[in-house]
């Protein structure tokens, strides 16, 4: 804190703020977050429930979709809104499943999603219900996590998130410190 003594804190007003205040106002701080591509239908409540609550608890903050109820937004516009919500995501999680709609294709949304997410350079982890002959957006060489269950959804796509803890989510700044040597501890 700051001592200004009596005299000054008694000269301190809120217009001496305003400045103070209006870039509060206007810059607003976006916490940290991820961003899940993926189905909104109804019959995949809970892949999508899987595939968030692995990325909240291996790394710490919150995991939105573009129509997930724990944030708001000013922009009406929904790509506008999936490519913002993207840009300043922590990492991007897609679940890529070919779905009833499209049996034999992959979606067209969520292809430009995931080109988004690479394009912004994102960490990016792709799950699938099934194996695909046809990877697009170099599902090869990246790590795919495949699953039949929703607990093994969870528990694979959370190992896969946390393995890479280092450069997303929150830190644990002492969590990398290694044991002091005692030869080497300060003596007073």
């Amino acid at each position: 804190g700051f001592d200004f003594g009596v005299s000054m804190s008694e000269d301190l007003t809120l217009v001496e703020l305003e400045a103070f205040f209006s870039q509060v106002k206007s810059n607003p701080k976006v916490s940290p977050y991820s961003f899940l591509i993926t189905r909104l239908q109804p019959d995949f409540a809970l892949p999508r429930a899987a595939c968030s609550a692995a990325a909240e608890s291996a790394s710490g903050i919150p995991c939105l979709w573009i129509d997930s109820k724990n944030y708001s937004t000013n922009i009406d516009d929904t790509t506008e809104r999936v490519r913002l919500l993207i840009k300043h995501a922590e990492f991007v999680g897609a679940e890529i499943s070919l779905t009833e709609e499209n049996p034999d294709s992959d979606n067209p949304s969520r292809a430009h999603e995931i080109g988004m997410a690479t394009a912004y350079g994102k960490k990016l982890f792709l799950v699938s219900h099934e194996p695909r002959r046809h990877p697009y957006h170099g599902v090869v060489p990246r790590q795919l996590v495949w699953w039949s269950k929703e607990a093994e959804l969870y528990e694979d796509l959370k190992t896969a998130i946390y393995a890479e803890r280092g450069g997303i989510g929150r830190h644990v700044y002492n969590e990398e410190i290694q044991e002091i040597d005692p030869s080497h501890a300060l003596k007073f």
